[in-house]
């Protein structure tokens, strides 16, 4: 070989081994971007982990209030069906009792138009009683009159008799 030869291929060794180095510096440098990198993507990873273990315990319980509230729902349609079944039983009673209470009404009326009538008869018949009694108490008076007049005539009889028994037995002895 020769020395140019030798030359220019140390010349190329030493410019390979520049831009080997050169390399190596960029490798080194990317190396140490990249771990800088991987210590940030592994700080972050370590973060998101724990986002993501507070978030699945945040899912349960979410899914535990989820279960309760749908619980607590399932409770209170069941109550709100009762209390539907019992507002329609309520609500039924209450048209029996208006029902009845028109009925009642009704009733009423007819009693107290009854009743008007029966005071209206009942004057009437005390008006009647009294008109009667009034009579009673004439015919009575009359009736006293016609005893006394009757005794008065009675005792005219008897003494008229006894006028003409003793005319008679004059007349007779005579």
């Amino acid at each position: 070989m020769d020395r140019d030869t030798y030359l220019k291929k140390v010349q190329a060794i030493r410019v390979a081994k520049e831009t080997a180095m050169d390399k190596v510096e960029v490798i080194e440098e990317k190396l140490k971007s990249t771990e800088t990198e991987r210590g940030r993507l592994d700080e972050e990873l370590n973060w998101l982990q724990k986002k993501y273990s507070n978030m699945e315990k945040e899912l349960d319980t979410v899914n535990n209030d989820l279960s309760k509230a749908q619980d607590m729902m399932h409770y209170a349609e069941e109550r709100v069906s009762e209390c539907d079944t019992e507002i329609q039983n309520l609500q039924r009673r209450i048209q029996m009792l208006e029902l009845q209470l028109e009925r009642s009404d009704e009733a009423l009326s007819v009693k107290k138009t009854e009743e008007v009538t029966n005071q209206e008869k009942l004057k009437e018949a005390e008006l009647r009683a009294t008109n009667a009694e009034r009579t009673v108490t004439k015919l009575e008076e009359d009736l006293e009159k016609m005893e006394v007049s009757l005794n008065e005539e009675k005792d005219k009889y008897n003494q008229l008799i006894k006028d003409l028994d003793d005319a008679y037995n004059d007349v007779a002895l005579y």
